[in-house]
């Protein structure tokens, strides 16, 4: 495998060590004289760092370019196959290209409202996510696959999620951990009401349909990865599929997915 050239790093400062660990991911890649740079939206939060700055509108379309992914543990089960903070050092393996690229498969989202016009979309590597709004109040959404109606879920949202998310919200939620060479298409319901519900996976090639039920005057919203919340109003619909390019994800150790699974089940 040839070196990276370029290396974008993404923090998530919601995570109690992230600061530290990205302070010293910095220090590392300075130090093996390798070529990145920080989300401009964070000038002000690491005001030693002296690399460029980069808009995360120029990253619009990773997607398409086929950028990699390098996961950096912070403590908890979401990045699996990345390196933990302890492991730092193990970056040089990309100016060396001493590392392998796994391919995971990701979710093709589309937002459709009532009069069935399409106007969002997006493409996630983890999850999407359709939650209640501010109120302590549960929402009812109904699930269909492949037209077939599924099942009415009355609870505080579901999760839906790959493989690879299978270790983030839909853990949280009570969700199954997947391996991620298992091809398939997790929905993992959110406190739900009933205590029959219970995750269900699907055949990756499957079209998922969430709606809202029509009596349901709650406030839901939408969400990939994470990232910034949408209103998900009465009336409309999401189709979700696998989409037709995949995630490029680094690993670096050798340490192959059960390993690691082993290693952070100890350690929890």
């Amino acid at each position: 495998m040839s070196e990276i050239k370029n290396i974008v790093v993404l923090p998530n400062l919601t995570r109690e060590h992230a600061f530290d660990i990205t302070v010293k991911v910095v220090a590392v890649l300075e130090e093996k004289g390798l070529n990145y740079f920080l989300p401009n939206y964070l000038t002000n939060v690491f005001p030693s760092y002296h690399g460029g700055y980069i808009s995360l509108d120029n990253l619009s379309g990773a997607y398409d370019k086929e950028i990699k992914v390098l996961g950096v543990n912070a403590g908890h089960l979401a990045y699996l196959m990345g390196i933990d903070n302890n492991e730092t050092d193990s970056l040089s393996h990309l100016k060396t290209g001493d590392f392998k690229v796994i391919d995971r498969i990701c979710l093709d989202i589309s937002i459709y409202d009532e009069k069935d016009n399409k106007i969002g979309s997006n493409v996630c590597i983890n999850d999407v996510v359709f939650a209640r709004g501010q109120q302590i109040k549960l929402v009812s959404l109904d699930l269909y696959c492949d037209d077939k109606h599924v099942n009415k879920f009355i609870a505080d949202g579901i999760v839906i999620s790959t493989p690879t998310g299978s270790t983030a919200y839909n853990l949280s939620a009570g969700g199954p951990i997947v391996d991620p060479r298992v091809e398939t298409i997790l929905c993992t319901p959110i406190a739900p009401h009933s205590l029959k519900e219970r995750t269900i996976l699907f055949s990756e090639d499957s079209v998922i349909t969430v709606s809202r039920d029509f009596f349901d005057d709650n406030e839901v919203v939408w969400s990939c990865d994470g990232e910034t919340s949408h209103e998900f109003k009465k009336g409309y619909k999401a189709l979700i599929k696998k989409a037709d390019k995949k995630a490029h994800f680094i690993t670096i150790n050798e340490d192959n997915f059960m390993d690691v699974l082993n290693k952070k089940m100890i350690q929890m």
